[in-house]
Formats: C-alpha cells, structure tokens, sequence
C-alpha cells in the first residue's frame, strides 16, 4: 500500500509566493527552465486547491475543459508558425491562452451543450443487478 497522504503536503502562500519570485528572478536566465520545471507542478496544484469565492462560479458558464484540451496544442502550433519562434514566452502563453479559450467556448456553446442535450434522446443500457454473475462452463 501507498503511503502517500495529500495531507501532508505543505500548502503555503509564502512558499508559493518565493517559488514565483524565483521564476521571475530566473526569467532571463539560462537556469529558468530549470527552476520552472521544479516550481511549476506545486504552483499549479496550489492555485487549484485554493478556495476562490470570486471563482467558486467560473464552471457555470460551461465547462470548457475539453476544449481547452483539444484547442491548445494545435493553436499553440500555429502561433509558433505563425511568429516564426520570435514571440517572447509571456506573450506566447497569453495569446495561447486566449485564443485557446475562445475556440473551448464557442466549442462548448456550439456543439457539446447541444449534443450532450440530445443525449437524454439515446436508449439506456440495462441496469447492472447486485450479485455474482452466471458462467457458462
């Protein structure tokens, strides 16, 4: 067994706090990819487990998620091709970003909200009974 426990993970604003300081003291540096890859996973797990008011809301627009998923690599592509590389990193992400997002709204406005409304129209599988299921021998 695992004794991996998420309790145990130290969740500090001031740790969080000095690992973005570190990322912007090492912007410009040749370490910066360094520092990113061991900063960014807790960061990333830190804004997600805070608890927001402002954006306890965000998912009732849509959940734009999938298309996010979808949209990202393929835009992010094209805006490489398109600035042939020269577009700084911040930049770069932000436009990625964006962009990315747009194409996950009008995605989930567009086609998965319509076509997850026509799901009620599709014939349920049987429900699963309780209990050991018969073999043949």
């Amino acid at each position: 067994p695992s004794t991996w426990n998420r309790q145990r993970i130290l969740w500090s604003w001031k740790l969080a706090t000095l690992m973005v300081v570190a990322n912007l003291i090492f912007a410009r540096d040749d370490q910066w990819e360094f520092v990113h890859v061991l900063t960014l996973p807790y960061l990333t797990l830190y804004l997600a487990q805070l608890r927001i008011p402002r954006l306890a809301g965000f998912g009732k627009a849509g959940d734009f998620s999938y298309g996010l998923y979808i949209f990202a690599f393929p835009i992010q592509q094209l805006i490489m091709h398109w600035s042939d590389g020269r577009l700084p990193l911040l930049p770069f992400m932000a436009l990625s970003f964006i962009t990315s997002l747009a194409a996950a709204v009008l995605c989930w406005h567009l086609i998965e909200a319509p076509a997850l409304r026509l799901k009620r129209y599709l014939p349920q599988p049987p429900a699963q009974t309780a209990g050991v299921a018969a073999t043949s021998r």
